[in-house]
């Protein structure tokens, strides 16, 4: 696989992602109590360090966008 084919399909997985993540499908990381907050936010960061770089900071710009407590887990 390409270099070129990888990041394009990481960047529609995640863009697939947060079209579901800011849907009304889930609970609202603000809704769950503490400890699964703490493993959805884990869950999140995982995510985000396995990305290239630069789709990394525009998920993390979504998330900041969004706000934390609105990102859905399903």
């Amino acid at each position: 696989m390409t270099r070129a084919i990888a990041y394009w399909e990481q960047k529609q997985a995640a863009e697939n992602l947060w079209q579901f993540a800011l849907s009304d499908t889930g609970y609202r990381i603000g809704e769950i109590e503490a400890a699964g907050r703490d493993l959805a936010l884990r869950l999140l960061d995982t995510y985000v360090e396995n990305l290239q770089p630069d789709l990394a900071e525009q998920q993390l710009q979504h998330i900041r966008d969004a706000g934390i407590d609105k990102i859905r887990f399903a």
